[in-house]
């Protein structure tokens, strides 16, 4: 699938919206053009509602329609933004979602670490310690960071990476934008895998709502780590 189809998955949602608004305000209109006129259909026969509480679409096709924008809708949560550091030629998913910054493992850093991260279906994540990069986004600035390694397909800048630097997510048009200096990237709407839905926690737990109004207890805390860039911390 192309990045414009992809691109264009995201905005199902909102076109849909806008079409049931529309089709309300058309039938509304035509209803007060036609309540003179006499009706040759069955007084029985259920008729649509523009002040109901469904949309004509829902109201002619049901429960079809419902599972169709269900199936649309998740579609869209897995297409994101993805950036490319320039000289590592590392490519990011950004994802303001995500509780920590993540790099993937190579074959010299598979030294285990007590960090724990999970999969979406409460699968734990092995990591392997911490790795300061300087990311080179083609912003006029470089950014040096301390991520997780981990096992996983691509690199992620999570929430802390964009706080950290003011940067801003614009997924509309494709680009990832600079608050400080107003400077902008594009970058390319792709599908993520499983593997990069990636959490400190694992929702699977029983007390994993309770563990959300503490972060402190499940996110690392990196940030405060002075190290030169490239240095591996296990």
């Amino acid at each position: 699938m192309s990045s414009k189809d992809q691109l264009l998955l995201v905005r199902i949602q909102s076109s849909e919206e806008k079409i049931c608004q529309l089709s309300i305000l058309h039938k509304s209109r035509t209803r007060e053009r036609n309540s003179s006129r006499p009706q040759s259909r069955s007084r029985s026969q259920k008729r649509f509602d523009p002040k109901g509480k469904y949309c004509y679409f829902h109201f002619r096709f049901g429960t079809r329609l419902q599972i169709l924008l269900q199936k649309n809708y998740k579609a869209c949560r897995k297409f994101r933004l993805f950036v490319k550091d320039r000289t590592k030629n590392l490519h990011f998913l950004v994802d303001s979602g995500a509780d920590c910054s993540i790099i993937p493992a190579t074959s010299k850093n598979k030294q285990p670490s007590d960090y724990k991260l999970f999969a979406a279906n409460g699968t734990e994540i092995p990591t392997y310690g911490i790795k300061v990069l300087k990311v080179d986004l083609g912003l006029r600035r470089e950014f040096l960071f301390p991520f997780m390694i981990s096992k996983i397909s691509k690199g992620i800048l999570g929430a802390d990476f964009l706080h950290k630097f003011n940067l801003l997510l614009d997924i509309n048009k494709r680009r990832l934008i600079d608050g400080s200096t107003q400077l902008s990237i594009q970058g390319d709407i792709f599908s993520i895998t499983n593997d990069l839905t990636v959490t400190t926690l694992n929702k699977c737990e029983k007390f994993s709502n309770l563990l959300l109004q503490y972060p402190e207890l499940t996110k690392p805390n990196i940030l405060p780590i002075q190290v030169k860039h490239d240095v591996n911390i296990s």
